[in-house]
C-alpha cells in the first residue's frame, strides 16, 4: 500500500505538469469567481521528503496550511460536521494503515484503531460521536462503526458480514442512514443502510462500477464516481437520494473522483488528473464553472469539503 501511495505522488514527469498549467479540460482560467465558504482538507505528495501530508486551504485554493508532517503517508482526510476535528488514516507506528483523529490545526493526534491490518475511508457521523470505516480486519472489505463517545474506550460494531467488498461508507445528513458501496451483486454498486447495519438497499444496478458516493447537506443528492456511458475513466455523477434521476457532471480526459458537496450545497470538490497530474477541482452542482484550485508538480488528492 505504502509504494501504491508513493507511486501516485511522483509518477507524472515534469512536462505533464506544465500540460496542467496551459490546458485543462473544461476548465474556468484562474479562481472562482465566487466560492462557497467552509475549508477543503486534502492529502498532498509536495512535502520535502515526497510522501503523503494532510494540509486544509481556502475553497479557493489560497490559504495553504500543512497540519501533518512525518515520513510516512497520511490520507483520506474528512472534517467533522464542526470543523473542528479531523479523521484521516496514516501507516505511521511501523503499522498497516490505521485511523487517526486530530484537532484541525494539526494537534492532538490520536490513533484510534489498532489492528492487523488496513482500515481507511473514515467518516465522521454527523454528531461527531461515532467514525464509520472500511477495514481488511476479518479477511475482507467490511464496513465498521466506531463509537468514540469515550475516547479511552471505543466501542466497534461490524454492519455488514458478506464476501463481497462493501467499501467508501459515509453518513446521511441526519446520520440515521450509512452510503457506501458494494460488489455483492456482482458489481460495484451504491447502497444505503441504516446507521446499525440494517435495510441495507441497493440504489443504483448497471453495468459500469459506481464509487465513492456522498450525500448533500441536505440529503435529497447523491453525488458519485463512475465509469457508466463506457468511459475508460470515472466521471462524477450525481443522482436523487432513491438512486432516480443520474446526470452527468463531467467530461473529457482523465480520471474524476473523490466528489463531496460543498457545505451549503451549491458546489463539489473533486480531484482530477485531467491536466496530466491529480489537482484539487470545483464546479457548480450543475457541472459548470469548473475551476482548477491546485497547481502542483506532486498529487493533490482525497479532497473533503467542510466547515
Amino acid at each position: 500500500m505504502k509504494r501504491h501511495l508513493k507511486l501516485l505522488v511522483l509518477f507524472i514527469l515534469p512536462s505533464l505538469f506544465f500540460m496542467g498549467l496551459y490546458g485543462c479540460d473544461g476548465c474556468t482560467p484562474g479562481g472562482p469567481s465566487s466560492v462557497s465558504s467552509g475549508r477543503i482538507v486534502f492529502a498532498s505528495g509536495r512535502d520535502t521528503d515526497g510522501d503523503l501530508e494532510i494540509y486544509i486551504m481556502n475553497p479557493d485554493g489560497t490559504n495553504l496550511i500543512k497540519v501533518t508532517d512525518n515520513t510516512d503517508p497520511d490520507y483520506y482526510p474528512s472534517f467533522s460536521k464542526d470543523g473542528t476535528r479531523i479523521v484521516f488514516v496514516s501507516a505511521r507506528d511501523g503499522n498497516p494503515e490505521k485511523i487517526y483523529v486530530m484537532n484541525a490545526d494539526g494537534t492532538n493526534q490520536t490513533r484510534i484503531t489498532d489492528e492487523q491490518d488496513w482500515d481507511y475511508h473514515p467518516n465522521f457521523s454527523p454528531d461527531g460521536k461515532k467514525i464509520v470505516f472500511q477495514s481488511r480486519r476479518d479477511g475482507d472489505d467490511e464496513i465498521y462503526l466506531l463509537d468514540t463517545t469515550v475516547i479511552s474506550h471505543p466501542q466497534l460494531s461490524k454492519l455488514t458480514d458478506n464476501l463481497a467488498s462493501d467499501r467508501f461508507p459515509s453518513f446521511s445528513p441526519d446520520g440515521s442512514k450509512i452510503i457506501f458501496v458494494s460488489d455483492r451483486d456482482g458489481n460495484d454498486e451504491i447502497y444505503t443502510m441504516n446507521v446499525n447495519g440494517t435495510g441495507q438497499t441497493r440504489l443504483t444496478s448497471n453495468f459500469y462500477s459506481d464509487w465513492m458516493p456522498r450525500y448533500s447537506p441536505d440529503g435529497a443528492k447523491i453525488v458519485f464516481s463512475s465509469k457508466r456511458g463506457g468511459d475508460d475513466s470515472e466521471k462524477i455523477y450525481i443522482m436523487n437520494a432513491d438512486g432516480s434521476n443520474p446526470a452527468r457532471l463531467t467530461s473529457g480526459s482523465g480520471q474524476d473522483w473523490y466528489p463531496c458537496f460543498s457545505p451549503d450545497g451549491t458546489k463539489i470538490v473533486f480531484s482530477s488528473n485531467r491536466s496530466g497530474n491529480w489537482e484539487i477541482y470545483v464546479m457548480n452542482v450543475d457541472g459548470s464553472n469548473l475551476t482548477k484550485i491546485t497547481d502542483h508538480t506532486s498529487a493533490d488528492n482525497y479532497p473533503f469539503w467542510g466547515q
